[in-house]
């Protein structure tokens, strides 16, 4: 086959390599920057380069690789895709016209002899439905089905819009286009295995499926990339780059649609910074800008699968000394499966208590011998006239709806019914806590991330540390320099501070001293109050006075408190001062087995504790 790439980068160096390894003629390499795109083409001695795919002679190709960043997907597979929907038209036309051709030949194929018209025109009647199927096949049979057609092999995801996905959906079924989505690591022989045991039965109904994939890919320092332009569509990174491999590997193993999910993220950093040379970095330096990092690094996904599977899958860019680690586990019934690419010809297998053992596949498989399968199968599908293993349209498109579905979970922090996920976003709210909601998600991007910015700011312009046993960032701030008769310093006041991410909250203690709480500025959040009657309280402190908030509020000496940001918030910036100052002979943590003793019954204690313990 005649292959054109499209794209210059590491993926279409990959894709290269495998072409030729799999025996594959590489003729035209397209790119942007002309100094790479030479780099490119001497390296792999293709002899056609262009700068922009539209200027590719369609004549000179049988296949096209497109191997650029995601947001470019939609537009290039298009382009191609109508193309081909064109030739479809043109055949049909073909065919057409040598059907009229051969009918006007059938009707009068001796005009010398003067056949009387009206026997001539009823004989053309009866020939053409004779006559139709016949050379409709001999032309197919001559032409081969897809005669012309460009087939396209895609870099995952296939795109990052939905809507743009289900478009190029309807054109590869209208055009009949061969077309393949890289999702490589179908062809690990282990994972092959893996699952002709699960469609054999031989273990049984699978029950849970649990792994990971771990990279430290955009541990810092690391050149910025499209990867983290969420203006440009990437509003997912970790799910849609690691966790889409594994979402597929789960569809291809258990074969079963998904019922519900959710998902949680986890960001390393929610700001970077910039140097003059696009290298991202974790501190602040003279000459570098801040870039607030809107995308995942880490998530948690949870899956139920139609026939009651679970599935737990843990993602990570920022694992320290894991370049590219997968490892799955799944359960079943009758036995076990385990795999981990870091040995990839072993499969862990066991069918009996008390017994394990590995199959070995072969020699080690590496991440490029993937390609080099995956590309021989597509292409002898083609050839043999059977359906290939790779990842279809139809299948990416449902594992971008998923990433899509596990997105709104994680925003919205609750679990959704997978079919219903997408479509709930559309729907108007019937309630102000939905429309909320609503509110919530399309204002992220923005207004959470210049939250974030100020909290990182915040946390590192007062040098605050986590308060051990009590959870809080705190950064001392004022003693006095006087005395009462005591000896005691006469008060003390620090800053503290609640966040979402990462975690942080006051555990329940007591002071023999007044505590003076003050809100500063950030979200609300609310002080919660045990008295040794039994009693519980609570107390909000924040800006909206109108609502009943305060700015300040006292805690008497010996009271039982725990303080924590009201759910929705990214962080409250506070004060305490404590009279006389604070020292640690004042101070008394309170276990959670005496709260719960006394006060475990009360609803208040309950919501604490199912948020943070």
């Amino acid at each position: 086959m005649r292959v054109g790439i499209i794209g210059t980068g590491f993926i279409a160096d990959v894709h290269a390599a495998a072409l030729r390894a799999a025996g594959q003629d590489i003729v035209a390499i397209c790119g942007n920057e002309e100094a790479v795109l030479a780099s490119f083409s001497k390296k792999w001695s293709i002899a056609k380069t262009y700068t922009d795919y539209r200027d590719i002679p369609l004549e000179i190709l049988d296949a096209v690789h497109i191997c650029t960043p995601p947001n470019t997907h939609y537009a290039i597979a298009k382009y191609f895709l109508e193309k081909n929907l064109c030739l479809e038209k043109n055949v049909c036309l073909e065919k057409n016209l040598c059907l009229e051709k051969n009918l006007c030949l059938e009707k009068n194929p001796e005009p010398e002899k003067n056949l009387d018209l009206e026997k001539n025109q009823e004989l053309g009647k009866n020939r053409i439905l004779e006559k139709h199927i016949d050379i409709g096949k001999n032309l197919e049979k001559k032409l081969g089905k897809n005669k012309g057609k460009l087939a396209i092999i895609c870099e995952k995801p296939l795109c990052l819009n939905i809507e743009e996905g289900k478009e190029l959906l309807e054109l590869v079924k209208q055009s009949e286009t061969p077309f393949g989505v890289c999702f490589h690591n179908r062809f690990y022989p282990a994972i092959r295995k893996m699952r002709e045991l699960l469609q054999s039965g031989e273990l049984g109904r699978p029950i849970l499926l649990y792994g990971a994939y771990e990279q430290e890919f955009h541990i810092p320092p690391v050149p910025y990339s499209w990867r983290f332009d969420v203006k440009d569509g990437n509003h997912l990174r970790a799910v849609s780059e690691i966790g889409s491999h594994v979402l597929d590997l789960t569809h291809f193993l258990l074969e079963k649609p998904v019922i519900t999910l959710q998902a949680a993220f986890q960001n390393r950093n929610h700001v970077l910074f910039k140097d003059q040379a696009g290298m991202l970095w974790d501190k602040e330096d003279a000459g570098k800008l801040p870039v607030p990092i809107e995308n995942e690094d880490t998530a948690v996904l949870n899956m139920q699968l139609q026939g009651g599977c679970r599935v737990a899958l843990a993602l990570s860019e920022v694992s320290h000394g894991k370049k590219n680690r997968i490892f799955l586990n799944l359960i079943c019934e009758k036995g076990r499966l385990g795999w981990d690419n870091d040995r990839a010809d072993l499969l862990s297998f066991s069918s009996e208590k008390g017994s394990s053992k590995e199959l070995s596949l072969g020699m080690q498989t590496g991440y490029k011998d993937c390609f080099r399968e995956m590309f021989s199968d597509f292409y002898n599908a083609l050839a043999e006239g059977r359906t290939s293993v790779m990842a279809t349209p139809s299948e990416a498109l449902q594992n971008e709806e998923l990433c899509e579905a596990f997105y709104r979970s994680a925003k919205a922090e609750k679990e959704f019914i997978f079919s219903d996920a997408l479509e709930q976003e559309k729907a108007k709210p019937d309630s102000l806590e939905e429309a909320d909601l609503k509110e919530e998600v399309e204002n992220f991007g923005k207004e959470k991330c210049e939250k974030k910015k100020r909290k990182d700011f915040l946390i590192q312009h007062y040098s605050m540390e986590l308060l051990e046993g009590e959870h809080t960032f705190f950064s001392e701030c004022y003693h006095s320099p006087n005395r009462n008769t005591e000896g005691k310093l006469l008060a003390s006041t620090m800053y503290g501070l609640y966040c979402k991410e990462p975690k942080s909250y006051s555990d329940f203690h007591k002071l023999s001293h007044e505590e003076i709480w003050t809100f500063l500025e950030g979200d609300p959040f609310t002080l919660y109050l045990l008295y040794e009657d039994g009693s519980v309280d609570t107390v909000t402190l924040g800006s909206d006075l109108a609502s009943g908030q305060l700015l300040q509020y006292t805690v008497p000496v010996g009271v039982m408190q725990a303080g924590c940001l009201k759910p929705g918030g990214e962080y409250a910036l506070y004060s305490c001062t404590v009279v006389p100052a604070f020292d640690w002979q004042c101070f008394t943590m309170v276990s959670t087995e005496e709260i719960m003793q006394k006060y475990g019954e009360k609803q208040e204690i309950k919501d604490f504790y199912k948020r943070f313990i």
